[in-house]
């Protein structure tokens, strides 16, 4: 049996769009066995949502890399997706789909997988670098392309206990994207700018006094709350109970908080009513950041 495991990811983080990353302790395990024939199954978040067969994208993407490598066809095997990152909700559950599929094809094709190795080819697939970095080095990071090769650089990441609000409600990424302006005001380009500078600050510094200006932006969030029923409310109310950060995650529908150790419940469930006043349900998971990814984790072969 070989098993993979990859965490969940929150993209932007406020003012970095497609840039700022955080790896969450929250994972994806696949385990994958030789089988007479072809068998999906999914267990956990997204069981209900997830093809529970060949068209599966861990399936699907594992077995074109594996055609890449081998030239042959991916062999017959029963597929195991077991996974804590709630699907559709700006978690990074997709990235972290492919960046499994990029480990469970390497290590049936019995190759090595270096970390760029897999940066380049999960994004290929999945087209989004501030997801997929965290995903495969964790920690905090910072996506950058040069000359169309996809890098980053990795931080360590906040020590902060976070809470995230997790609606009863999807925010495709497609219409989130589509949501945002064409155009971006000069002061607004150079508020985020500064609001990025005090993140990498921050990250670099270990010093986190500035990380609820370092949370605000004029870029995307503004533009997106519109599809989200509440938002505003929630990342204030927040930060007005000890929260020292709160964002959009990713492109949503899940709010983000970090909190100083103690003051999680109260502020988890303060979260949860903002979003009820406006007719939202909710869940509060409470975890971590996570200082692992995928390519420090396991793989497992036994």
């Amino acid at each position: 049996m070989i098993s993979v495991r990859v965490p969940a990811t929150s993209a932007n983080l406020g003012p970095g769009y497609d840039t700022l990353g955080l790896a969450v302790n929250l994972w994806l395990t696949v385990h994958w066995q030789a089988y007479p024939r072809t068998e999906v199954e999914v267990c956990g978040e997204g069981a209900d949502l997830l093809p529970h067969d060949s068209s599966n994208l861990i399936y699907r993407a594992a077995a074109n890399i594996y055609q890449e490598l081998t030239d042959r066809p991916l062999p017959s095997g029963r597929l195991l997706i077991e996974s804590e990152i709630p699907v559709i909700r700006g978690l990074g559950s997709s990235a972290a789909a492919v960046v499994a599929a990029v480990q469970l094809a390497f290590l049936l094709a019995e190759r090595e997988l270096t970390v760029d190795e897999c940066l380049r080819r999960a994004t290929q697939v999945e087209q989004h670098m501030d997801n997929v970095a965290p995903a495969i080095v964790g920690g905090a990071t910072l996506v950058f392309s040069d000359h169309n090769v996809p890098r980053y650089r990795r931080f360590d990441p906040p020590p902060f206990p976070l809470v995230l609000a997790v609606p009863d409600y999807l925010i495709a990424t497609d219409a989130a994207r589509r949501a945002l302006p064409a155009t971006v005001a000069r002061q607004d380009a150079v508020f985020n700018l500064q609001r990025l500078a005090l993140w990498i600050y921050s990250l670099s510094c270990q010093q986190w006094d500035v990380l609820g200006l370092a949370g605000e932006d004029r870029l995307h969030q503004s533009a997106r709350s519109a599809l989200l029923p509440g938002f505003t409310e929630v990342v204030q109310t927040a930060l007005l109970h000890g929260a020292l950060f709160s964002a959009l995650s990713g492109s949503g529908s899940t709010v983000l908080a970090m909190c100083p150790q103690g003051k999680e419940a109260a502020v988890g469930g303060q979260m949860q009513e903002a979003f009820a006043r406006h007719g939202i349900a909710s869940r509060i998971v409470h975890t971590t950041a996570s200082p692992r990814g995928a390519l420090d984790s396991f793989p497992v072969s036994c």
